[in-house]
């Protein structure tokens, strides 16, 4: 058995540290990690940041339903020096609408049928994607990928147990809330995970 962990809106890694730093705490437990970042200038930090370690892959594209070119708005701090917030999605308020690179977007379903992943693993997916976790969760529904994942979590920054609060998408939460659900599947902070119990 191993531990697969899939970030989404990887950023410039850091909670693939967290998850890093857990795992050396623990014993013998054998890991995956999948990050995707859709900014290419932090995607060059995060690939750069974790090139040693054969076991962490860095992805360079959006995450979304409708595959291709798109458009990826920075976030409003932007210009005052944060890399943060940048998001597919114009309706986000994170967003400056008027400024904007073009990055490949990719299905989820798309990319994890590309993986190998066992629903026999732990797998835990985290997903920061500024909006995009509504089209995120509609896929996995539709693909029936929920199916293989035991934990999902989201950015520790402002963790809260109201999921509400915590899926970043202005519609249909409800929707996201009762998918999850519906799944069983557990909605925890990364740090809560006891990765012990899967030490082999």
């Amino acid at each position: 058995m191993k531990i697969n962990f899939i970030d989404l809106g990887a950023y410039k890694g850091d909670t693939i540290d967290i998850f890093l730093n857990s795992i050396k705490k623990s014993k013998n437990i054998d890991y995956r990690i999948f990050g995707v970042e859709a900014f290419p200038n932090i995607f060059n930090i995060c690939e750069n940041k974790f090139k040693n370690n054969d076991k962490v892959q860095i992805y360079n594209f959006a995450i979304g339903l409708l595959e291709g070119p798109t458009k990826l708005y920075y976030g409003r701090n932007f210009d005052i020096g944060q890399d943060k917030a940048c998001s597919i999605h114009i309706e986000s308020k994170n967003i400056l609408p008027s400024k904007y690179i073009y990055v490949n977007c990719i299905k989820f379903s798309t990319w994890f049928n590309t993986l190998n992943i066992d629903k026999k693993d732990i797998n835990i997916i985290k997903s920061n994607m500024e909006g995009a976790e509504l089209e995120l969760v509609k896929d996995m529904d539709e693909h029936n990928l929920f199916e293989y994942f035991d934990y999902y979590t989201g950015n520790l920054d402002y963790w809260t147990n109201d999921i509400r609060k915590m899926i970043n998408c202005n519609e249909d939460v409800e929707y996201v809330i009762n998918t999850l659900l519906k799944h069983n599947i557990k909605f925890t902070p990364l740090t809560e995970i006891n990765l012990d119990e899967y030490s082999i």
